[in-house]
This record gives C-alpha cells, structure tokens and sequence, in this order.
C-alpha cells in the first residue's frame, strides 16, 4: 500500500491551508475535499491532472467531520465529479439542512461570547464573527441525497489499498471521526492529532444541540485515547505528516496545562472578565481560534472547581475557588492551533 498524496487547500484565514489526501489505487479517492471555493477546485484539478486524472475519475470522498475546510467542497464534487460522498451519522445532520445546522452553530458561538460581555457593550469580536459565518456559508454546498453513503463508527472502510477502523475521537468536533489502518499503523488524523494543538470548538451538544460542549473535556478524553494507539505515521487535517505521536500528545497536554495555570494567575490578580484574560494570554489576537482556545481552559477550571462564575452584573466574571491548586508539571514548547 502506497502512501496517500498530501495536498494542501486554501482556507478563508490567510496563510492557513487544511489537508486533502488523495489515494491512486485501486481506484482515485479523497479524503476529505476542502472548502467550496474556486481556487479548492483548481488546486484539486491541478493536483489529478500531475497523475492523469480528471475530476471525474474521482470515486469516493471520505469526510472525517462537519467542519467547512474538510467537507465545503463534498457537494460540488459530487455533482461536477459524480463522486460518492461518504460521512459519519454525526456528519449527516449537515448534508441535509446544512443551513439550519450552520444557523444553531453559529447561535451557540455567539450566545457563548455574548455571555462573556457587559450588557450594551459594542463588541467587535462579535461584529467580526456574524460577518465569518456569512462567508463560511457561502464556501459550503449542499450534497445531493444521491450520492451520499453513511459509514459508522467502527466500522471497516477500504480504500488505498487498506483495511481502515472508523474511530469516533470527539474534542475539536463532536462530529470527528479518523480513520486507523492497523497493519501499517497509520492514522488520517482529522484535527484530533495536528502539530499544533487543536481547538475545542465552540460547537453545541450532538443530543441537545440547544447546549454548548464543553469541548475541551472530550479533547483530553480523546487525547488518551489516541496514545494507546500502535503508530508508525499520522496524516493530519493540516500541517505535515508525522511520528513519534505520543511524545506530540504529551508536549500539548502540557501546553494546555500551563494555559489553564496561566489563566489561574490572571483571575487572581483581578482581571475577572473573560475579554480582561483574553488580553492578557493572547493579546490583539482576536480570531475563532484563540477565543476558542481561552473558552476551553476556563471550562477546565470551572470544570476542576478552581473557579466560580459570578453573573450578577448580566455577564460572566471569574473568580477564584478558595487556594488555588498548582500543577506541576514539565512544560515543552507548542503551540495553540486549530
């Protein structure tokens, strides 16, 4: 079995590219496909043309989770490239009434923040995010119901070559799956495995999607979980591929770790607001990832009751639960990431 052909696609945030994999035998298969723009769809063609191939001779598309950079593009190549698009129960929510799903993710992101800010305060962070949801929207297309397959959670899928596990790993995504090749211990690691850390997204309960997840549990959850896994090669949803993947998985635990410490020592000094912390973990870098990043370690620390919320002048504000535990704990270098 051959390795799979990287192929790196444009997303809406400058210098920022998310992974395709493209498989030549026994037959041209994708895994994952971009966002749904027109620079994705050149680059794609581009990218068969160098193994002469057309679009059309595309056969399957695997889509590892509900996020726009991985299945954007899903609905345009099944109906240009006539290619079966294959997703998890999880996913499926989203090839039907992806508006309405885009509509109840964008609420819970927006909710989330809104809780975060005084009452009348003209807040640009939101401002930014309504205008990202409308262009988010437009680079994702509607799959028609004829060429979509279901694949489920442990299941076997076969392709390139391989005999693939369907893991569920939820953290970035309630909606995550990866695919486990266990005779050659590779792993399409989807965003839960990434050279940088991967973000809990703000995203709502798959059973009470009214709810926000908190995120940031599972991804830790998932992370141990992934460390029990036999690996020889990881291809992630963005960056290049890599080993020695428990070692990558410790280095961001402690990442996390120091954070969450980081955000601790905030509070106790008096910053209570969560736009007051921002600004101190990750100043003028105001963007979904960051934002997603700081909600998830104060989730931590109210989670671990090392915290208290206090909502008494109409927003959140965080104060500290008694001595605050320290956590020792050996810190590598990382970074923050999708």
């Amino acid at each position: 079995m051959k390795e799979p052909i990287r192929i790196e696609l444009p997303m809406l945030q400058p210098k920022m590219s998310v992974n395709a994999y493209l498989f030549l035998d026994p037959e041209p298969v994708l895994i994952d496909c971009g966002m749904n723009t027109n620079a994705t769809l050149a680059l794609l063609e581009e990218e068969l043309q160098k193994h002469g191939l057309k679009l059309t001779d595309l056969v399957h598309v695997y889509v590892t989770h509900a996020h726009i950079d991985h299945m954007g593009m899903a609905g345009r190549l099944a109906r240009e490239a006539k290619a079966n698009i294959w997703v998890n129960p999880f996913t499926l929510p989203w090839t039907r009434d992806l508006e309405k799903q885009w509509q109840k993710r964008a609420k819970i992101i927006q909710t989330a923040l809104e809780q975060e800010a005084p009452p009348g305060w003209d807040n640009p962070v939101l401002n930014g995010m309504n205008g990202f949801f409308k262009q988010a929207l437009a680079c994702w297309s509607e799959i028609p119901s004829e060429s979509l397959k279901v694949y489920e959670v442990g299941e076997t899928l076969s392709f390139g070559g391989g005999k693939w596990e369907v893991l569920y790993v939820p953290g970035h995504s309630n909606t995550q799956t990866c695919f486990y090749e266990k005779s050659k211990q590779w792993l399409f690691s989807a965003d839960m495995l990434l050279p940088l850390t991967p973000t809990p997204a703000i995203e709502m309960k798959i059973d009470a999607p009214e709810e926000r997840e908190v995120s940031i549990v599972r991804l830790l959850d998932s992370f141990q979980r992934m460390k029990k896994l036999a690996l020889e090669k990881v291809f992630p949803g963005h960056g290049e591929p890599f080993g020695h993947h428990e070692q990558l998985i410790d280095a961001q635990l402690a990442r996390i770790q120091m954070r969450k410490e980081e955000c601790l020592g905030v509070i106790q000094r008096g910053k209570t607001s969560f736009f007051e912390i921002f600004e101190h973990i990750y100043p003028g870098a105001f963007n979904i990832f960051t934002l997603s990043m700081l909600k998830g370690y104060l989730d931590l620390l109210e989670v671990e009751e090392l915290i208290q919320i206090d909502t008494s002048e109409g927003y959140r504000k965080y104060v500290t639960a008694g001595t605050a535990s320290q956590f020792p704990i050996e810190i590598q270098k990382t970074t923050d990431g999708l």
